[in-house]
This record gives C-alpha cells, structure tokens and sequence, in this order.
C-alpha cells in the first residue's frame, strides 16, 4: 500500500534576529515541523553564534545557509529526527537555497526551495532609467531564472518553496495607509511571480485565505501579502496554510506554516517475500 506522511514547514523573514531563530528551532522540535525557511537569518554557513548552536545540538536540528556576495543569507533548518539531508545547492547571484531532504517516516525524498526577491518589484515605475531600477529589476529576473531552472531540474520530486517574494498577486494583497499608496496595477503586470507560477504550476497554498489574516506583512497600518509557500501539486494539504503573528514581536513579517501529505513510497506488508522488488517511485 502508499503510505502519506505529514511534511509540515515553516517559513519566516526573521529580519536578522537570532532570537527569533532560536524560537523557531524550539517551535520546530515542539510541532514536529519537518523544514524552516528562514530569510535574512544573518547567518553564514558552518559559523553559528555560540547560543545557536547550543539549542540546535539540543533539539538535533541542522541549519544550512547561503549569504551570496553583498546580500544577507538565507537558510533552511531540518529537523534531523524526521529527515536527513541528501543534496543541497546554492545560487551564487542571488538569495536562493536548495535542500533535498528524505523524510525518515517514509522514506520519501522533496526538494526544498528557499529565496528572498528584491523589494516592492510590483511598485516599481513601469519605465525608469534609474541605475537602482534597473539593478532591481535584473536581480528579481536572476532570481526568478533560478527557482525557474531548479523547479524544472527536480520535476522527479515534490517541490515546495517558502519565500519572501516581496511581490503582491492581486490588489486584495496590499492594504495601503492613503490612496495614493495604492500599487501600481501596470507595474504588477509586469511582475515576475504570476508567470512563474503559471509556467511551474505550482499551488500557492495562501491564495484561499481572505480578509486581513491572509497579509504576511505589516509596519504600522501598511499591510501585505508578499511571502508565499508554494507546492508541487501533488503535496496536499492536510490543514489549511496558517499565518501567526511574529514570533519575537518586533518583526514586520509574519510567521507561515503549511501541513502537506506527501505520497510516500509502496510498502510491501509481506515483510517476508524477499522476491519482490522494491518499485520505482
């Protein structure tokens, strides 16, 4: 028979806060959650401060980075008691990660995606010649090309990707504090995350909640949504996307997590039948 394993992952913009790091890997052990994309985690590969790398001894998490030149890092915590670490790539242009985990409870392997896009592409003017523009807009276009190309390469996994895109699909994703706040609606259409997620396919798990809870983001009464889990099709949701508030209280984006059922590999009840192969997933 198939078995279905509950992969549940967390995503948070921390905004270089080491404490709210180390809540997280509490809250990871606590809720069993399998995978944490963090972004602008300050933190660079195989040097963790001291009081960090206490609680991940702890609580047997590992924390895999990525800080490329002139940016802040991004990085993915595994839980080492549900999975283990297979493959993992960096870009060297932009702020993307890649993990491919095995899930212990099924033996079932996912790719992992984590990025941080440059901000407010969406409310870029549409025409600029501005040096600062235009270098936005081509390191939005660089990261996007990545999840492009690494979506396409892992086609033979699950995919699951938990970001900050600093990008609104819909006028519904920003609530600004005065009209003339409002996003430029030209400038939208000319955004990067549509078209990637109808190229790829992929399900944006917080598109179905409504109202003020669906924003991820908010400083004083500007409100928005510009960080997503996006998923494979074929990881269903076991529970609705929740967004908590900020896990320290200090930071302006909010903490997401996604429970999703994962096809797991055929397993032969006939434990004695050494004559079948085990079938390709």
């Amino acid at each position: 028979m198939t078995t279905q394993f509950d992969f549940r992952l967390l995503v948070h913009n921390v905004g270089k806060s080491h404490a709210a790091i180390k809540l997280i890997i509490e809250k990871i052990q606590r809720e069993r959650i399998i995978a944490a994309c963090i972004q602008e985690s300050n933190l660079e590969q195989g040097v963790l401060p001291i009081d960090i790398q206490a609680t991940c001894d702890k609580y047997q998490i590992s924390i895999v980075s990525h800080r490329p030149t002139g940016r802040n890092s991004v990085s993915i915590l595994i839980n080492n008691r549900l999975a283990k670490i297979d493959r993992i790539e960096r870009s060297h242009t932009c702020e993307t990660l890649l993990v491919q985990l095995t899930t212990l409870g099924n033996n079932t392997s996912i790719a992992v995606i984590t990025a941080r896009a440059p901000e407010g592409v969406d409310n870029l003017p549409l025409h600029s010649n501005k040096p600062e523009v235009k270098q936005r807009i081509e390191n939005t276009e660089q990261l996007y090309d990545q999840l492009l190309y690494w979506t396409i390469q892992n086609t033979h996994l699950p995919i699951i990707i938990g970001a900050d895109l600093n990008e609104t699909l819909t006028a519904t994703d920003r609530s600004p504090m005065r009209q003339d706040q409002r996003p430029n609606e030209k400038a939208r259409q000319r955004g990067f995350l549509r078209p990637f997620l109808k190229t790829t396919k992929l399900v944006d798990l917080g598109a179905r909640i409504q109202g003020p809870s669906r924003f991820t983001w908010q400083r004083g009464e500007t409100m928005s949504r510009i960080d997503y889990i996006l998923s494979s099709s074929q990881l269903k949701e076991t529970q609705q996307m929740t967004i908590e508030g900020n896990i320290v209280g200090k930071e302006d984006h909010k903490l997401l997590v996604a429970h999703l059922s994962i096809p797991g590999a055929v397993v032969d009840n006939q434990k004695n039948d050494t004559s079948r192969k085990k079938p390709k997933r």
